[in-house]
This record gives structure tokens, C-alpha cells and sequence, in this order.
């Protein structure tokens, strides 16, 4: 039996959620940060799933954090929630 183990922590001052469209929006500040030693860091204002796509959207003013690379920014960034 494999544990099954966090591979990102996402968290915001607030959240909502759509049960007809099933949409989850992070508010007012949002923090993903990847697990592991080095962990890839993203901001932003918004961060919304919708309903069961397979990527999320950051929009607002998105930072990126890499200890590898630096930092990236943009206006807002989608990206796969597919973490095998």
C-alpha cells in the first residue's frame, strides 16, 4: 500500500465554491507551493478550478518562484493540476 503524500499545499484568506458548476475559486491572496526540498512557489490574487477540468487558472498578477530559475511573472497562468 502506497501513503498517499501532499504534492502541493494551496492556501488564501478565502474561498468559494459552485455546486452547479462546480468551480473552486481561492480569494485575496492565494499561496501554492509544490512539496518537496525545493518547493516552486506561485501568487496570485485568484486561483480558480473549473469544475473538473484538469488545469487551474491564476489571474491577477502572478508570481512565480523557482530556486532553480528565479522568478516569472504575468498577468495570470494556467496550469496542470496532473501531479503524478
Amino acid at each position: 500500500d502506497k501513503a498517499e503524500k501532499p504534492v502541493a499545499t494551496f492556501t488564501a484568506p478565502a474561498g468559494r465554491y459552485d455546486q452547479v458548476s462546480k468551480n473552486i475559486t481561492l480569494l485575496n491572496g492565494v499561496t501554492a507551493k509544490s512539496a518537496g526540498d525545493k518547493p516552486v512557489t506561485l501568487t496570485a490574487p485568484t486561483l480558480t478550478w473549473k469544475g473538473n477540468a484538469p488545469t487551474a487558472l491564476a489571474e491577477g498578477g502572478v508570481t512565480i518562484t523557482n530556486p532553480a530559475f528565479g522568478n516569472s511573472t504575468a498577468n495570470q497562468c494556467e496550469f496542470s493540476l496532473d501531479f503524478s
